[in-house]
């Protein structure tokens, strides 16, 4: 059967995402954006059931062993650590970020629809 990968990249970390619920095969992400790692650095995730062959068919035991690059990104790696620790600090961790982002985006909505000779569409 076909497999369901989602490019999660404008989401994760700002909306609360569970791969399992929400019947996701693989999901990749980067770093940068909402769990507010630095640049170059993001993520992949797959669950139990999705095989990995190798381009030259040889199978792979798991995803480690077929993602490998060789260098580790320490560096990278910490700071993606530092931005989802403090992500999951907060209050109420991605869902407060979540409900903040929605708070903030009806109010902007609210405020441009008062601007005279501007139309807004949608929201």
């Amino acid at each position: 059967g076909a497999r369901l990968m989602v490019d999660a990249a404008q989401s994760v970390g700002v909306v609360p995402i569970n791969a399992d619920q929400m019947g996701l095969d693989m999901v990749a992400f980067g770093g940068h954006k909402g769990l507010l790692g630095p640049h170059g650095i993001g993520g992949f995730y797959s669950n139990s059931a999705v095989e990995f062959e190798h381009p030259d068919g040889a199978k792979a035991d798991t995803a480690h062993s077929y993602c490998d690059v060789g260098s580790v990104p320490y560096a990278a790696l910490s700071g993606l650590g530092a931005g989802i620790d403090f992500l999951l600090s907060r209050k109420h961790g991605i869902r407060s970020v979540h409900e903040h982002i929605r708070k903030i985006t009806t109010d902007f909505i609210m405020l441009i629809k008062e601007l005279e000779g501007l139309k807004c569409h949608g929201g």
